[in-house]
């Protein structure tokens, strides 16, 4: 290192005096301008060789602080999506009220069976699929009371008022409606023009829903959903809408219904 630096000190030397000779005898400079030109010229090769030196330097230390801010950023959205999914679970679990596991789903599709038109030919649940979507879940307005039989929820108004609390039901779909029901829920762009009107239904009794499921290639398919009945119009064998053996309930508004669980039945 000092033999190299020691060549370039007379190297500049050298070019100081060819310079200023030049200079000198071609008159363009005095001599002590040349030598005040040179000292200028050299202040600047050697601040660029400064920064030149310093820059790779500069460099790594952005690089590394954009790569802790990027890590910083990723764990910050890691922390949010797992509080997301932890305050999904939990509220799932207080929508799905006599329905949180798939043994209580079972036994909750063969008593609805039992209540309403028992008579009649029983299905039989072959996959159970828990659906849980975070979005529709806080979009849900519950009536803020729960009773197990959705025609209970009409009979005694929930907090005094003119309406139903909230209740489980079924809604049948065609296999192809499946998937976009799991991603975003009912959804009233899809609503059917039914008895009570266009809106979203759902029945007690998983055999009224069956008529809706179409045989599709993969089976038929069915939705557990909590319904808050307080807005509902209601259809039965002794309503003024009436249907002759299986109730069904309507609502109007895509808050009042979250969906829980899909069912393949046969």
């Amino acid at each position: 290192m000092a033999a190299a630096a020691s060549h370039e000190q007379r190297r500049m030397e050298a070019m100081r005096h060819e310079f200023k000779e030049a200079m000198r005898l071609n008159h363009f400079l005095p001599p002590e301008e040349c030598n005040e030109v040179l000292t200028q010229q050299q202040a600047q090769t050697q601040r660029r060789r400064r920064q030149q030196r310093h820059l790779p330097e500069h460099h790594q230390v952005l690089t590394q602080k954009q790569q802790r801010l990027q890590q910083q950023s990723e764990q910050q959205q890691l922390e949010r999506a797992l509080n997301d999914s932890i305050d999904g679970d939990v509220l799932w679990l207080q929508l799905a009220e006599g329905a949180r596991t798939p043994a209580e789903v079972r036994h909750f599709f063969e008593r609805r069976q039992d209540s309403f038109g028992a008579t009649r030919e029983r299905l039989s649940i072959q996959a159970i699929t828990k659906v849980s979507n975070v979005p529709a879940l806080r979009r849900f307005h519950s009536s803020g009371q729960f009773r197990i039989s959705p025609l209970a929820t009409m009979d005694q108004p929930a907090g005094g008022g003119s309406g139903g609390a909230d209740s489980l039901l079924f809604h049948g779909c065609p296999e192809q409606a499946g998937l976009n029901i799991q991603a975003e829920g009912l959804s009233l762009r899809f609503a059917a023009d039914g008895m009570l009107g266009r809106g979203l239904y759902g029945a007690p009794d998983p055999r009224k829903s069956l008529n809706y499921c179409d045989e599709g290639r993969h089976g038929k398919f069915m939705f557990v959903c909590r319904f808050n009945l307080s807005a509902a119009r209601h259809a039965g064998p002794m309503t003024a809408d009436r249907n002759t053996v299986f109730s069904e309930f309507c609502v109007f508004d895509e808050c009042h219904v979250v969906v829980l669980w899909m069912l393949k039945v046969f």
